[in-house]
């Protein structure tokens, strides 16, 4: 199977972009919400008066010739939010997607505080 790329609202700009490789050239499933739409990179100029004004310097493409701009990536198996806070619903989903559709998904955890046991046992 191939690998598995979560995105959501979040993902922004180069991560947009590397995801969006993945997915045209066919190397990951894309699974989540859609991104952000951000496919451009700023530079901030300072400004005499303390004030910063930020330029948009440059686009940036996907391999297909589109750009992500203002409508992000597709996911290609679009998830809800809350499934996106708990980590053993994202466990399920990851197994249901490499096992086939009729794997079980168990139904969603009252843990308020899974992404920070997630990032506390990835960190």
């Amino acid at each position: 199977g191939y690998p598995r790329l979560w995105v959501g609202p979040e993902t922004a700009s180069a991560a947009e972009v590397f995801a969006g490789a993945l997915q045209y050239h066919g190397r990951a499933k894309i699974v989540g919400r859609p991104t952000f739409g951000k496919c451009s990179s700023q530079r901030d100029v300072g400004l005499s008066d303390g004030s910063v004004l930020r330029l948009t310097n440059r686009m940036v493409w996907l391999p297909g010739g589109e750009s992500c701009a203002d409508v992000g990536i597709q996911p290609d198996r679009v998830v809800g939010t809350a499934m996106l806070r708990d980590p053993s619903r994202l466990l399920a989903v990851s197994m249901a997607l490499r096992h086939g559709r009729g794997a079980k998904v168990p139904p969603p955890r009252a843990e308020p505080d899974a992404p920070a046991a997630l990032h506390q046992e990835m960190f």
